[in-house]
């Protein structure tokens, strides 16, 4: 079978013919002119019949070309969280996970296949340890989570502390600790989580500047 071309009714239009492409072959049916139509590539959706944008953008391609099939173009978007239309190696369209992504079939759907880094925030010997004084308030400085998606796990951040911190300043000797949690329940276990050791150090209560403890710390002065 070959191309069929029909002039059109007014020898005004221009073109002034119209060429169809036989059943299975996609194209305008036109000459292919070296260095100026774009190499012929119709794709269809994945129904198998509609062609795609850009194959109507460039006005069904030049010649007559069995045209390919783009399997995800047009597929229904997919419901799970991270999935994306993948294509299997029969070239069928399926919901899958998108890059970065695994599904361990154990009902999480698509998830994080490398668990997030927890660092923690102002540690400048990185030793996981924050040293303090007598009379220093403890100050709140969290972690910074390293992870392409740190924001969906910073939704699930649990800061929780070893013993209960006092209002205003830290007067007693001794060190607590803070954990900080991420929640990844499909790994073992089913968290992330980094621990901050704080220490409190003595300070020489009879070289205290008493106007300056008096109201932040009154409990250090002699």
């Amino acid at each position: 079978a070959v191309r069929q071309c029909f002039r059109e009714k007014s020898p005004l239009d221009r073109p002034n013919y119209v060429c169809q492409c036989p059943s299975g072959l996609m194209g305008n049916g036109r000459n292919c002119r070296p260095g100026v139509d774009a190499s012929p590539k119709p794709m269809v959706r994945f129904d198998g019949v509609t062609p795609t944008e850009e194959t109507v953008k460039n006005n069904y391609y030049c010649g007559c070309t069995k045209p390919q099939v783009d399997a995800c173009e047009g597929f229904p978007p997919c419901a799970g969280n991270h999935e994306i239309c993948t294509v299997t190696s029969s070239n069928a369209p399926m919901c899958g996970c998108k890059p970065g992504y695994v599904n361990n079939n154990d009902g999480y759907g698509c998830v994080d296949e490398t668990p997030p880094l927890l660092k923690l925030r102002n540690d400048p010997h990185g030793d996981n340890t924050m040293r303090l004084v007598q009379g220093d308030v403890y100050k709140e400085y969290a972690v910074e989570i390293v992870d392409e998606n740190a924001e969906e796990y910073l939704r699930s951040l649990r800061i929780t502390y070893s013993k209960p911190l006092p209002p205003g300043c830290l007067s007693q000797i001794g060190e607590f600790h803070v954990n900080y949690t991420v929640a990844t329940p499909w790994t073992s276990p089913p968290y992330v989580r980094v621990t901050r050791r704080v220490v409190i150090e003595d300070i020489d209560e009879c070289t205290l500047d008493i106007s300056e403890y008096a109201s932040s710390c009154p409990e250090l002065i002699p």
